[in-house]
């Protein structure tokens, strides 16, 4: 999955394994990606290119959904549909919400040392596996 090119709209599972995410000017990844997780989400949802690069940083095993088989998911069993479009959203809210911080502070809006909101941790432990990369 690159950056900005078209890849068709999907959901990435990892199973095993890890990946690692990249984005434009910064030379190191950005995030890692470890089983129970998953990327491609805002494409699946917006049809748009992927935002991030992603690569796989040790062999792994990816299951993915794509736009047609969570459309034939939403019209068999809705109530499964719904469930993962929940989840989606709650991880998009969350990424969404630490980002916010981490603007306000490189902003100086926020002390570097402010105490993290309660919500704070289990956003950086879904999104970076432990530990945020600054």
């Amino acid at each position: 999955m690159a950056e900005g090119q078209p890849h068709g709209r999907g959901l990435w599972f990892v199973h095993t394994g890890a990946l690692s995410v990249l984005v434009t000017g910064s030379p190191e990844p950005v995030a890692t990606i470890l089983p129970t997780h998953w990327v491609g989400e805002v494409s699946l949802l917006d049809a748009g290119p992927p935002s991030a690069t992603v690569v796989t940083a040790e062999p792994s095993v990816l299951l993915r959904l794509d736009a047609d088989a969570l459309e034939r998911v939403r019209q068999r069993r809705p109530d499964v549909a719904l469930a993962l479009l929940d989840t989606l959203s709650r991880e998009l809210v969350a990424r969404i919400r630490a980002t916010d911080l981490w603007l306000h502070k490189q902003l100086g809006e926020v002390e570097a040392e402010a105490e993290e909101p309660a919500w704070w941790e289990s956003a950086v432990e879904r999104l970076f596996g432990g530990g945020s990369k600054s």
